[in-house]
């Protein structure tokens, strides 16, 4: 089988099997007028995580769980955990899952995309600047007392959130009957 060719960012080659992006049109079609394909921000390691995924989707697809329709939004769903636990998507190694956000996105392979971006969406979950700053390695660009000077004038927003939660927290008990006739026209008095 014919391979194609990645030039990775210290220049080495890393060949892989055509066969395995023939459910990625566009990523054939960049080699219609060259025959490598320049990643700029990939090594090794980001390949064979990409290999990784395009050989389990191939091969071990009935054992992957089903995609849920409102991925986007979910947080813990068994697609993603399956795909964290198969890629080894851990938290330790960070450049790698930065090397393989760029280079899927690059390569319009936006299943694997949302799967590292829903993995540091749940590095940051629940977290507050400071953590996130920590847990990155971001310095901060404010002086602490910048810092103060921001979070001052932005206090409405805790009230904005206090406010909601204590709406959420009056309505709660109140029993709310099924809308059934709203919009049909049955909802209107006739009388």
């Amino acid at each position: 089988m014919p391979s194609l060719i990645f030039v990775l960012e210290n220049r080495e080659n890393f060949p892989i099997d055509v066969s395995l992006f023939k459910n990625y049109p566009s990523i054939l079609s960049m080699t219609n007028h060259k025959d490598e394909i320049f990643l700029p921000d990939a090594n090794i390691k980001t390949m064979e995580k990409l290999v990784d995924f395009l050989e389990i989707s191939e091969k071990d697809f009935e054992n992957i769980p089903v995609k849920p329709q409102n991925f986007e939004t979910v947080m813990n769903d068994g697609y993603s955990n399956y795909w964290f636990k198969k890629l080894d998507l851990s938290t330790d190694d960070k450049e790698t899952l930065f090397k393989l956000i760029n280079t899927s996105n690059f390569l319009g392979i936006t299943d694997l995309l949302n799967i590292c971006c829903k993995c540091i969406a749940s590095f940051i979950s629940g977290k507050d600047p400071h953590e996130i700053r920590k847990e990155f390695g971001i310095t901060n660009d404010f002086t602490p007392e910048e810092e103060a000077i921001i979070l001052k004038e932005n206090s409405w927003i805790d009230e904005i959130g206090n406010y909601e939660k204590d709406t959420a927290d009056i309505f709660k008990d109140i029993p709310c009957e099924p809308f059934e006739n709203i919009g049909t026209g049955n909802d209107i008095d006739q009388n």
